[in-house]
């Protein structure tokens, strides 16, 4: 089955058919802005269009409209259903002797160069088309259908392909056949014939289409490595938007837990400061009771110092009998020991100092009580406990002569005060004129 199309623009575009297809006019209508065949006197162009073949012979170049418009142009248009011609030669030679015998002078005509339309459209020769489609139909049964193929390409679409170039001697041949599968192909006898071009052009034509295929075979190699790098740019796409996500959920993850230790060491630094602050009441307390305990010290030394310089009768004159003095002294001396063992885990300083003065408290103490005791001639023999594990010896006086010695390493005796600087064991004696011991106390310094 084929259809016959008389289309131009004898004054704007116009289309005639006796019997049109509807899809057929998305195939004719780009002629309009078409410019093949311009610079040639006549030219067929070849399509494969949605399983259909289209063979159109077109006149463009120096055709004008009927109002002398430039730029028009003329043309038939045979369409083959579902197969494709194989005597294309035959089809152009039909169409052109239609165009030259029944459209001259009845639908255009010529004036020197040029094409002039006779018409504004083309049904004002209506009955003229129906014989030009009467007889091309003709014709074609009788020289043409016999040989046409049917389209084994359904996919084929030759109108958006590279255009292939053919001399109407040279169209019915195999490679013809191949090409028409693949591209658009435009035919005119202004094509030389490649049987007569000459041998070094036709050496150069086959490099450069030697090198047409290497050039396309490049670019197929190239157009599929842009594929496979597209496809490789969209797998690092995809890994570089999971890595976001991932680096997203891990900022969370770090923010929640920087929240959470500084809640925890806000905590600790709150227990800390709470602590520092016990410990800075403690270290005040502590300083009050050393300093109380210096006062006490600083008492007891000059109550001390006042029994030194003072004798026995001044002590009975002041209503206080010279043993009340030692006990009270003691009293005093266990209460130093009690206030320097609360400081003796948290201030070795202040327990060494307490230790030493409560020593020498005992030795003055026990020089004391020899003098009182001397003064008042009291004989008998006394042993008096001054510290735990420590005894003291004392012997009947026989004079008044009494001096004392002090043996033990560290300690000091000037003028009847007592210095020890070192702990360690002590030995107080008291010495008459005659060298005999009067009285003797063995202390020991902590």
């Amino acid at each position: 089955m084929i259809r016959v199309y008389i289309h131009g623009r004898p004054q704007g575009q116009d289309t005639w058919s006796a019997a049109p297809a509807p899809n057929d006019k998305f195939y004719l209508n780009p002629f309009l802005d078409s410019r093949i065949g311009e610079d040639m006197n006549a030219v067929m162009q070849v399509d494969i269009w949605q399983e259909n073949s289209y063979y159109s012979y077109i006149h463009r170049k120096n055709v004008l409209e009927k109002g002398n418009r430039p730029s028009a142009y003329f043309a038939i248009t045979v369409c083959f259903e579902k197969q494709v011609c194989t005597k294309v030669a035959t089809l152009y030679d039909l169409l052109e002797s239609v165009y030259t015998q029944l459209c001259l002078n009845h639908l255009i005509e010529k004036v020197d160069k040029q094409e002039h339309f006779l018409v504004a459209q083309f049904k004002e020769q209506e009955s003229l088309l129906k014989q030009i489609t009467s007889v091309i139909q003709q014709n074609v049964d009788k020289y043409i259908a016999g040989t046409l193929n049917t389209i084994s390409n359904k996919g084929v679409d030759t109108t958006k392909s590279a255009i292939k170039f053919y001399s109407t001697v040279d169209v019915d041949s195999p490679q013809f056949v191949t090409d028409c599968n693949n591209n658009r192909i435009l035919i005119s006898s202004d094509y030389p014939s490649k049987d007569k071009l000459p041998v070094e052009l036709k050496q150069q034509i086959s490099v450069i289409e030697s090198q047409k295929q290497q050039v396309e075979g490049e670019r197929n190699l190239w157009q599929s490595k842009a594929e496979h790098q597209q496809r490789e740019n969209q797998v690092l796409t995809d890994k570089q938007k999971q890595l976001q996500e991932q680096i997203q959920t891990l900022q969370q993850q770090v923010s929640e837990i920087k929240g959470e230790l500084a809640k925890k060491y806000q905590f600790q630094i709150n227990e800390l400061q709470n602590s520092l602050s016990k410990l800075s009441k403690e270290l005040s307390q502590e300083k009050q009771q050393k300093k109380t305990l210096q006062e006490q010290n600083d008492s007891l030394q000059h109550k001390i110092n006042k029994l030194q310089q003072g004798n026995g009768d001044e002590l009975s004159s002041n209503g206080t009998p010279a043993r009340g003095i030692s006990e009270q002294l003691q009293e005093q001396v266990k209460e130093v020991r009690r206030m320097a063992s609360r400081f003796r885990i948290t201030n070795t300083t202040i327990t060494m100092v307490a230790t030493l003065f409560n020593t020498a408290l005992l030795i003055i103490i026990v020089v004391l009580y020899c003098s009182v005791d001397l003064k008042s001639n009291n004989s008998d023999n006394e042993t008096t406990n001054i510290n735990a594990g420590t005894e003291v010896l004392e012997t009947p006086i026989e004079t008044p002569q009494i001096s004392i010695m002090v043996e033990g390493e560290g300690v000091v005796l000037n003028n009847d005060t007592l210095t020890v600087n070192k702990a360690g064991d002590i030995s107080v004696k008291c010495i008459d004129s005659n060298n005999f011991i009067v009285s003797q106390r063995n202390i020991t310094a902590q």
